[in-house]
């Protein structure tokens, strides 16, 4: 009896442990989200429909780039994290670290090179300005998100939600003087703006983690190179593929149709943040639980990411409900008169959130299980799909129909993954009882 107590005591401390992390998570992201919500509902009451399509194209780009790096180096981090004593974690997100600076002056060296190589063939200066503003932004994004996968996988969620109110206040008091001043607000002093913002978070992690920096080698960050290697190569083949899918619209959209095109598209999409705030914390909360949870077994491993997928599948279908049903108010109350005709958009973008959350939390799951090569082939023929369908299908219906495209393969992409995961965790299960 007392050894039943003591473990039931355990799994109530494990389970409030849990759900504390997930709390404390879920407003540290709501901060986060909030702040990029606030961001983009100012911009586009504040610039014209070419200035928001440009910021709109722009902020794709980062998150483009950014991925790229995360992919590479700030996944394999979470997953090879639990494999490293624990005297040594440190120096080993401090390796890193080290590996994002020196890929991000590699970074700017290309913009820099791209700069020169464009501005001989497009006469277009308005958009060559944003080429610098994005390349530091991408790099401080990917950075500040590594920082934030070290917080996670340490349990320090709180300095998470210290690091997210850092950036916010950052950003409104940029975003404020500018105002003050008198200045005007474009595309760039936008993008710039967001960049010094995920600046200011990554120096508050990096003086509160203390790491040691003295102990920085070559020979490490070679390791560091190495270790995400193994997994990266084939992940960031995926989400390349997979960026090039989900900003598909944006990529299709502004060469076709033009940027004003695309602003509405973006304002539209706009709406649906809320209904994907969940996804991001609980991705950084779950992933290194499930990352420990993999040496337990693939049952507890799938049932907990099902537990998982279908919250977030609810999430998005109640609040994509409330929102068709509450549009013809909400829509001119936060994008003004402007964007009040954006309601079949918004339709579409409700189907593609849905999918798209559901398909997140199955990639998470084979990503724990080190399906890199799998993810990859399937998010390929979904991309070639999306950009096919999305480029045939914006000449005949316009932008709906680069959105309809994305929600499509969201949809199809989803199926696929699913019965690969069940087929990854049977497979492995049979590997292990012979």
């Amino acid at each position: 009896m007392s050894r039943y107590l003591a473990r039931l005591k355990t799994r109530l401390l494990q389970k409030r442990l849990i759900v504390k992390s997930l709390s404390i998570s879920f407003i540290s992201q709501a901060v986060s989200s909030l702040t990029n919500f606030c961001i983009v509902l100012y911009l586009v009451r504040v610039l014209d429909k070419i200035q928001f399509g440009q910021y709109s194209f722009g902020f794709a780009l980062i998150l483009f780039i950014s991925g790229l790096i995360c992919a590479f180096i700030g996944v394999q981090f979470v997953v090879n994290l639990p494999d490293q004593p624990l005297e040594s974690r440190a120096t080993y997100t401090l390796h890193h670290l080290v590996l994002i600076i020196m890929g991000g002056f590699i970074i700017l060296c290309l913009a820099f090179i791209s700069k020169i190589i464009i501005k001989t063939t497009f006469s277009d200066l308005s958009v060559l300005k944003l080429i610098f503003p994005i390349a530091v932004a991408s790099v401080l994004y990917a950075l500040h998100d590594l920082l934030m996968r070290f917080a996670f996988s340490e349990r320090r969620e709180g300095l998470v939600f210290g690091s997210n109110v850092v950036v916010a206040v950052t950003i409104t008091a940029l975003f404020l003087a500018i105002s003050v001043t008198g200045h005007s607000i474009n595309a760039s002093s936008a993008l710039y703006t967001y960049a010094i913002g995920q600046a200011a978070g990554s120096i508050q992690a990096i003086i509160i983690f203390n790491l040691p920096w003295c102990d920085v080698n070559l020979p490490k960050i070679i390791q560091a190179f190495y270790d995400s290697w193994a997994g990266g190569r084939w992940h960031i083949l995926t989400t390349l593929v997979y960026s090039l899918r989900a900003q598909t619209h944006n990529f299709v959209i502004a060469p076709i149709l033009g940027f004003a095109a695309l602003a509405e598209v973006n304002a539209a999409r706009l709406l649906l943040t809320p209904a994907i705030m969940a996804i991001p914390p609980s991705t950084q909360v779950i992933m290194p639980r499930l990352a420990e949870q993999r040496v337990k077994g693939n049952k507890k491993l799938f049932q907990t990411s099902m537990i998982w997928i279908v919250t977030l599948f609810s999430i998005a279908i109640i609040y994509s409900m409330l929102l068709l049903f509450l549009s013809p108010w909400v829509v001119p109350l936060a994008l003004g008169k402007e964007y009040s005709h954006t309601g079949p958009l918004i339709l579409i973008w409700c189907f593609a959130i849905m999918f798209f959350a559901f398909r997140n939390g199955v990639s998470v799951a084979l990503l724990v299980i080190r399906s890199f090569r799998q993810l990859f082939y399937a998010n390929i023929v979904a991309t070639i799909l999306t950009v096919v369908f999305a480029i045939t299908l914006s000449r005949i219906f316009g932008a709906g129909g680069a959105v309809f495209a994305f929600a499509f393969s969201e949809f199809l992409l989803s199926i696929i993954l699913f019965v690969l995961l069940r087929t990854q965790l049977a497979n492995e299960k049979q590997h292990r009882t012979r």
